[in-house]
């Protein structure tokens, strides 16, 4: 398995928002390549994947989408996903990929507030 991007940058995000990213591999063994969420790792529970269901046939191309939760706190943001998969089935060997997540949460920004309007009830005006 072969990574074009083992590091994605999600750019800026503000904080509490998601947002998706997609990390395109090649399987370049000999046998059909099938990834397990069974056998995926994060280092975070802001950071979800979803993996391809279908094997990927030698040569062929698939694609691991990873959803990022931005925390409540800005900063820098960096996160892994480590997944390991069998290479050959008959030994039970195994490798593993790598995927790397970085950028930056931004501040949430403060909502704007609507200006109170006077009313008139009868006995005088309430701000509502």
């Amino acid at each position: 398995m072969t990574l074009d991007q083992p590091t994605l940058d999600f750019g800026t995000i503000e904080a509490g928002k998601k947002t998706t990213v997609e990390f395109t591999f090649k399987n370049t063994g000999t046998k059909p390549l099938k990834l397990e969420k069974k056998k995926l790792k994060s280092s975070c529970k802001c950071l979800v994947a979803i993996l391809p269901r279908a094997p990927i046939a030698p040569g062929g191309q698939g694609v691991v989408k990873a959803t990022f939760t931005a925390p409540r706190t800005a900063g820098e943001a960096s996160h892994n996903l480590l997944i390991k998969y069998v290479v050959d089935p008959a030994a039970k060997a195994e490798a593993s990929a790598v995927l790397a997540l970085t950028g930056t949460v931004e501040p949430k920004k403060p909502r704007p507030r609507q200006p109170k309007e006077p009313r008139f009830e009868g006995r005088g005006f309430v701000l509502s």
